[in-house]
């Protein structure tokens, strides 16, 4: 039952879909299609939210970097510096005693508001990126992923098919780093499709018990 009701949503949002059949599902399934239009207005209070949690992490995660020697020190602003090369006033103290470059590139780029503020997110999303791919590591974690899941719903053409997809993409090494690779892209361009997030609140509300009870209401 599970399976058809997914199915069901999935072609109610496909591009695909014509009007004529869009209709016959609408009034065949009226409960079914007035939960996927509460989910349509819940998207975009979802992405409000996200945006504004997003900011809230980068809020916080810049307040760490309350000194030079924090800054300097921490990983992703150095990968930031190796990205972006060094400057002519660093490059210009070369022959010093002690020469530091990435040091010195550093505590030049913290005394500009301006490149500060790019270095910090330049770290966050290089923390960010390390700690998904280690996370994704995990098979349950993997398939779980939203992010994972919609890119691997990319690859099908039927939700029926989706398991077998995750499967395939975990197995294999390469396209499981590749499938974790999209999924940070998305993540942190926040990218995540109103159709996909339809499906996957269906997909939840049944594991939660809830699908059946909402789908025959009176």
């Amino acid at each position: 039952m599970q399976r058809n009701h997914i199915d069901l949503v999935a072609e109610m949002l496909s591009d695909d879909v014509t009007p004529e059949r869009l209709k016959e599902i609408e009034s065949t399934h009226s409960n079914l299609a007035n939960i996927v239009l509460q989910l349509k207005n819940d998207y975009e209070e979802y992405k409000a939210s996200r945006e504004s949690s997003l900011r809230g992490k980068l809020g916080a995660f810049s307040r760490k970097f309350d000194s030079v020697k924090k800054f300097s020190e921490h990983e992703g602003v150095r990968d930031y510096i190796r990205k972006h090369g060094l400057s002519e006033e660093t490059i210009s103290h070369e022959n010093d005693e002690n020469y530091n470059p990435l040091e010195l590139e550093a505590r030049r780029i913290f005394a500009n508001n301006k490149e500060r503020k790019s270095a910090i997110r330049h770290a966050f999303e290089y923390e960010n990126r390390n700690n998904y791919s280690t996370i994704l590591q995990d098979e349950r974690n993997f398939k779980r992923n939203k992010y994972v899941r919609q890119y691997a719903r990319s690859l099908v053409q039927k939700e029926s098919d989706l398991s077998k997809k995750l499967d395939e993409l975990y197995e294999d090494k390469q396209k499981r780093e590749q499938a974790i690779a999209k999924a940070y892209e998305s993540f942190n361009n926040g990218t995540y499709s109103r159709n996909d997030y339809i499906i996957e609140r269906i997909h939840l509300l049944h594991n939660h018990m809830k699908l059946q009870r909402l789908l025959y209401a009176k």
